[in-house]
């Protein structure tokens, strides 16, 4: 059995999970109401392959953003060092999550015996289900295809 096995399941509920993003309290079920979520985990913040990850993972942020999709990328760094990394990066569009004790990663099955999540993408609809799941190689940036596909047909018109 990988770790990630334990993957949450596409079709269920995504879990109930809660954070401090500038020290206000949030909720994954409140942020699902305001639009469609991607949730990007990725290991540590100033990491090559982090870097290039998160600078293409903008991009396609940036284009999501327009169509109510949200981006959160979420790692074991603290806030405010998330936030530095995506500063550093550029990164206009990605909102930083700090999960440095990893009960998020946890909870969605993407936390490795290291201390790290893995490299992962998991896409919340408006009612909290998970649209899409999946684990990335951890020694190189997502792939954005597929991802973008499961956002496109969350956001098709006339749904």
């Amino acid at each position: 059995m990988t770790e990630h096995d334990k993957l949450v399941a596409v079709g269920g509920a995504a879990p109930s999970v809660h954070w401090t993003e500038d020290g206000v309290a949030k909720s994954l079920a409140e942020e699902c109401k305001h639009g469609p979520l991607v949730l990007a985990f990725y290991p540590l913040a100033f990491s090559p392959v982090c870097r290039e990850d998160l600078r293409r993972l903008d991009e396609f942020a940036n284009k999501w953003k327009a169509r109510g999709v949200r981006v959160l990328t979420l790692s074991v760094d603290r806030e405010v060092q998330a936030k530095r990394f995506l500063e550093f990066l550029g990164a206009s569009a990605l909102r930083p999550v700090g999960d440095p004790d990893l009960k998020i990663a946890s909870q969605f099955g993407v936390s490795r015996s290291e201390g790290v999540a893995q490299r992962a993408s998991v896409v919340v609809d408006t009612q909290g289900r998970v649209a899409c799941a999946a684990v990335h190689e951890l020694c190189f940036p997502r792939g954005l295809e597929a991802l973008e596909g499961c956002v496109q047909e969350l956001v098709k018109p006339g749904l």
